[in-house]
């Protein structure tokens, strides 16, 4: 029957504003709220309100990749952190068990956890890269991404592929969905990746019929994030084959044979 008094709550953000950086707030519905270094403390001096709220904004930087941010909330002399949906129980008087390690158990209401992705990229072909290959024949590059975070869903990858090198030597051929050709550049939009999938996109070139004796190579670049573990091929054509000489051209007249006949 007594409202509490000088309600003091801290949040930790040490593990969160080193991959984030603070956008909006704090804002509360009662009482005051800071942030000092990596510390957020809310005093509510009466607390005569079944809820009040403090609420904050944070962007992830654009290179936290393969992160986990990650906070806890507490505040001295409050109830101790039960599995969310307990919170009955407890209203009814009824036993709890308190989370002892609240972000391994995930039910925690007073701590939350986020994650942001890793990926890799891999690039092969078919000849596979380092081989001779005729001219008038095709190859068959192929990008793959594996999304290598045990947690977070990969969205907005991207790929570059340069065939500068390569499309002097060869036309190039059919593109896979999600790819674009622009000038000597394939762009590759990688789809939306759940933790441990992957994605592929292939495209064909073809080899010119005169392309004797050449070698090219062409290397793919991930995008932010990404990393590479294969990401150069490399071909080459055999020299022009020799074939039968040809006849020599005839040169001036046959005025002299007609003067000795």
């Amino acid at each position: 029957g007594v409202d509490p008094q000088n309600v003091v709550v801290n949040d930790d953000l040490s593990a969160v504003l080193n991959n984030a950086t603070l956008v909006t707030g704090p804002t509360t519905t009662a009482g005051t709220a800071s942030i000092t270094g990596s510390a957020l403390t809310w005093t509510v001096p009466v607390l005569d309100s079944p809820f009040v709220t403090v609420t904050y904004t944070v962007r992830v930087n654009d290179d936290a990749w393969n992160v986990t941010l990650r906070n806890q909330v507490t505040s001295p002399g409050s109830s101790p952190c039960v599995p969310v949906g307990d919170e009955a129980r407890r209203a009814l008087g009824l036993a709890v068990t308190p989370l002892d390690v609240p972000w391994e158990d995930g039910e925690c209401p007073t701590t939350t956890q986020h994650y942001t992705p890793s990926w890799s990229l891999q690039k092969t072909s078919d000849p596979a890269s380092g081989s001779t290959v005729a001219v008038g024949s095709t190859i068959t590059y192929t990008l793959t991404v594996t999304n290598t975070s045990a947690e977070a869903t990969l969205t907005g990858a991207s790929v570059t592929d340069d065939l500068s090198d390569v499309l002097q030597h060869a036309s190039l051929g059919a593109v896979g969905a999600g790819g674009s050709v622009t000038g000597t550049t394939l762009t590759w939009a990688v789809p939306d990746l759940a933790p441990g999938e992957q994605a592929t996109l292939s495209y064909t070139v073809n080899v010119n019929t005169d392309a004797y004796d050449v070698s090219f190579r062409n290397v793919a670049t991930p995008g932010p994030g990404g990393e590479c573990t294969v990401c150069t091929t490399t071909h080459e054509t055999p020299p022009k084959p020799d074939g039968p000489n040809p006849p020599l051209p005839q040169t001036g007249t046959n005025a002299s044979l007609e003067g000795v006949l």
